[in-house]
């Protein structure tokens, strides 16, 4: 009988058994189960810190509008005529106010490098030009309308009208007082803008007696003291899950980055700040930081 070559030796010697080659497939499926999580955590911190970079330059957007226009915010929703021509949002104003086309109504939108588009949003929206996942405050940029059509309601009097949008320098202190934010988005199948977030969030959570809180349309002044220590939530008293997008967190703060647990806002300073939830259903987002207040 003859003996094997060496050649022949060495090539058996280096060939995997099938147990050696389940020992490496289970390692290395050891190796992704466990660097897989933080690989998630890198990726949603990542999408988390694009979406602050969209809101500073929403705040830089909105300085430039106010500078261009007697210091004046521009309004959630304007709207000026029945026919709705030229009625405009207010990331349709500053599209049409950083570029060269278009005068940011609906029929004509102006194309901008400055994105509005979340990444963390979950619900796709169709890419072109009205794509929007924040929303603004209305007690400094509420609806304005000079078409009679009355939208300018206020929520808490019932009172109608038109309701001027603030100065910039008359956002009071700036540093506390939250412009735009993360906004719930509305349902993909939504007949007018599907995926996209309300003009303005206008619930901020329950009071006490499990009531929808409702921030007004209308620039009216509370105290420090009515709001002290008073949080928006983002699940209501009834245990109602408010932080979803869709018909049940339409015009809710958006508490959509890691795990539905940070929420990124703008202030009236231009920096930005990521809000964490709360095991109770409230938030780190004080109510001061959304309202008119006075000492």
């Amino acid at each position: 009988m003859l003996k094997p070559t060496v050649d022949a030796r060495r090539r058996r010697a280096s060939a995997f058994t099938l147990v050696e080659l389940l020992v490496v497939i289970g390692i290395i499926a050891l190796l992704i189960s466990i660097l897989l999580p933080s690989l998630n955590r890198a990726r949603q911190a990542a999408q988390s810190v694009v979406c602050q970079s969209n809101l500073r330059q929403i705040g830089v957007a909105l300085r430039l509008y106010a500078g261009a226009n007697r210091d004046y915010l521009p309004p959630a929703y304007f709207v000026n005529n029945p026919n709705m021509g030229q009625s405009t949002l207010w990331h349709l104003s500053l599209r049409a106010m950083l570029s060269k086309r278009g005068d940011g109504t609906f029929s004509t939108q102006g194309i901008t490098t400055l994105d509005f588009r979340c990444p963390s949003a979950i619900i796709d929206t169709p890419i072109g030009q009205n794509a929007n996942h924040y929303s603004a405050n209305p007690r400094f940029m509420p609806i304005y309308e000079v078409s009679g059509f009355g939208f300018g309601v206020d929520r808490l009097s019932g009172r109608t009208g038109s309701w001027p949008t603030f100065k910039l320098t008359k956002v009071s202190p700036a540093s506390e007082k939250i412009l735009v934010t993360d906004g719930a988005q509305r349902a993909a199948n939504d007949a007018f803008r599907p995926g996209e977030a309300e003009h303005s969030f206008y619930n901020v959570g329950t009071d006490w007696a499990g009531n929808l809180i409702w921030i007004p349309w209308a620039q009216l002044v509370m105290s420090d003291s009515w709001m002290a220590g008073s949080l928006v939530r983002w699940r209501s008293l009834d245990g109602v899950n408010r932080n979803v997008d869709g018909p049940t967190g339409n015009g809710f703060i958006r508490f959509r980055h890691v795990k539905n647990t940070y929420a990124n806002a703008v202030f009236a300073d231009g920096h930005v700040e990521a809000f964490k939830t709360r095991p109770d259903g409230r938030t780190d987002m004080k109510l001061e930081y959304l309202s008119v207040t006075f000492k």
